[in-house]
């Protein structure tokens, strides 16, 4: 899983909904 570098890639635009992803899927 490559999320941190799509982070990285969007300046952390993306962080924020990754993040929300995580949670939700780690479930």
């Amino acid at each position: 899983y490559t999320g941190k570098q799509k982070i990285l890639d969007t300046g952390g635009r993306v962080a924020r909904f990754e993040a929300r992803y995580a949670k939700a899927a780690q479930k």
